[in-house]
């Protein structure tokens, strides 16, 4: 009898769950096939039943003891016996030796292939013991954490090196401490163990690290040969440290420890949150768990409300742009667009919108997928698509709310088009974003999706395509002469000169970049007449574009160009970041 056939027909006839039940998760399995994991997840999965009850009743029929604690009955040889590396590959624990007999904990005695492999490396008969996942992952950090505490001492050492560096010059306040606000739940035997000091200021480090080097997102990435641990810095990732390979499933762990996730499960994705209060502001982490082939990722997003909590004119928007995107969310009822691809500042300028015409005597709604930032005084909802709350679904349920603002995160599909402009037309100022290259683009999309070009014009006030650039870093930049090859790639002509740009080169205080921070550039499609009669008439882009330019507007492209003049950013980097979206 195979292993899933076994514990299935054991936990039936001890009475953990019912005939039917085990009928209903063999068909999930056999619908889902390989994803779906083994028996005992699936069950768990259905609410049939907990780990600790299957174990226990595993151990129950086969008369195999149950140890809720592994740790006091590790011997002084227990680590002598198998690796680390073993123990984990085949979530097994080694305890004693009685009568020529191992006492292997395992989270499953029918695994024979774990049995069989113990049984040669040792050269011992395995006598199995039966507990739970996080007691296991708990002794083996146990037995394993005295090798495992220098190298983390080892590689502390350097990681405080990278914050001393990421700080050196800056004007920017350097954080050395914070606290956890919100702390994670975990088992008291998974947490005492854990909760090393070590382990906590490894981990504390990477986190100051990314603050003081404002990074927006920390990747944790397990490798062949080591931990790479990645900070994205003005939308570029690079290398902040290396770990040792063997410290990452004590590092994960810790993570999943202060962000309320499981610690014994590894094999599928989650998703928690970490609290920092800093001593002048708090900053949250949206923390993402992947399983990967060399083990599990982790990155975690830096959501830094002190960042967001700014209004338009603060944004980097030029000043004939600014003046009509103000008129544009100043108006009584319509809809206004922000496009642009993921990571193009998109939620930052609907925010910095929010935040320039909130107004306590007001109604403001929002709509988001998730809601990253809170903001005092604005009825925030993170969509849920497992309970079926979509954005279709939620802007129907907050019309009925009385708004006067709503924000959608994202105009994905039809029915959310068009409930949008039901409600722009029935009174309310709607803000909502999409995903295309440029302003015209976005006419484009919404007649693409059989929005009748009548409703557009009727609805439309304005829609903003952005991305962000990175602006040189004003300590080590360097001036040179371009050459006209760079001339014509901007569309400059060479006798309008002369020109006078600047390369990044690097420094302490842009932690060698050769760049500090982004900013917008922008172009603003204005809904007017001309535009009106050409979206009734279907014109193309490329029509809408032409009519724009008679009116004032200017390109992103365009708009770079003239930071590249003031020496605000590099000409390779507008090109890099606008012409290659």
């Amino acid at each position: 009898m195979s292993p899933p056939d076994r514990l299935g027909q054991v936990l039936v006839e001890v009475g953990i769950i019912t005939s039917d039940q085990l009928a209903q998760a063999q068909e999930a399995m056999s619908l889902s096939g390989p994803s779906s994991g083994n028996l005992g997840d699936v069950l768990i999965r259905m609410g049939f039943a907990t780990e600790a009850q299957m174990i226990k009743g595993i151990g129950m029929k086969d008369q195999i003891p149950y140890f809720e604690d592994l740790v006091p009955f590790l011997s002084d040889d227990s680590a002598s016996y198998l690796s680390e590396k073993f123990c984990r590959q085949y979530n097994v624990v080694p305890l004693f030796r009685e009568d020529g007999n191992l006492m292997l904990a395992m989270t499953n005695p029918y695994d024979l292939v774990a049995m069989d492999q113990t049984a040669r490396q040792t050269a011992l008969t395995v006598q199995p013991v039966v507990t739970t996942r996080a007691a296991i992952q708990a002794a083996i950090q146990k037995l394993h954490r005295g090798e495992s505490e220098q190298s983390i001492d080892t590689t502390i050492s350097q990681a405080s090196r990278e914050v001393e560096v990421a700080g050196a010059g800056a004007e920017e306040k350097e954080y050395t401490s914070f606290e956890v606000t919100a702390p994670g739940d975990a088992g008291p035997a998974a947490a005492d163990v854990i909760d090393d000091a070590p382990v906590i200021r490894l981990v504390n480090q990477i986190m100051l690290g990314a603050i003081n080097k404002r990074a927006s997102d920390i990747h944790i990435e397990p490798r062949m040969d080591k931990v790479s641990v990645r900070y994205r810095l003005d939308g570029v990732l690079s290398e902040a440290m290396s770990i040792p390979k063997k410290l990452a499933p004590v590092i994960v762990s810790r993570i999943k420890i202060i962000s309320k996730l499981d610690i014994s499960e590894m094999r599928k994705p989650q998703d928690g949150r970490i609290r920092l209060k800093l001593s002048d502001r708090q900053v949250d982490l949206r923390v993402s768990t992947l399983p990967l082939v060399t083990g599990e990722k982790v990155v975690m997003r830096i959501l830094d409300k002190e960042e967001k909590s700014q209004t338009i004119d603060k944004i980097g928007m030029p000043p004939d742009v600014l003046s009509r995107f103000q008129a544009c969310i100043n108006s009584p009822n319509g809809i206004i667009l922000v496009t642009g691809p993921t990571g193009s500042g998109k939620t930052t300028t609907l925010y910095a919108a929010l935040e320039t015409i909130r107004d306590d005597s007001m109604n403001f709604s929002t709509l988001e997928d998730p809601v990253e930032y809170q903001i005092n005084g604005i009825n925030q909802i993170s969509l849920n698509s497992a309970i079926g709350m979509t954005f279709a679904t939620g802007l129907r349920s907050l019309l009925r709310q009385d708004p006067d603002v709503l924000l959608v995160g994202e105009i994905r599909d039809l029915e959310t088009a068009k409930i949008s402009i039901q409600a722009a037309l029935t009174g309310h100022l709607v803000f909502s974003t999409l995903h295309t290259n440029n302003a015209p683009g976005a006419i484009s999309r919404l007649l693409d999706m059989d929005i009748e070009p009548f409703l557009l014009t009727s609805a439309l006030r304005g829609i903003l395509a952005q991305r962000l650039v990175r602006l040189l870093c004003v300590y080590c930049r360097k001036s040179f002469v371009p050459d006209e090859q760079i001339l014509l790639r901007l569309g400059l002509r060479p006798e309008g000169g002369p020109y006078e740009f600047f390369h990044p080169v690097g420094c302490d205080k842009c932690s060698k970049t050769g760049y500090r921070r982004r900013m917008g550039v922008f172009e603003l499609l204005v809904i007017e007449k001309e535009i009106q009669d050409l979206i009734l008439a279907r014109a193309s882009d490329t029509d809408i574009l032409a009519a724009a330019r008679k009116i004032g507007y200017r390109t992103m492209f365009e708009n770079g160009i003239a930071k590249v003049l003031k020496g605000e950013t590099s000409p390779e980097e507008l090109l890099r970041v606008v012409l290659s979206n």
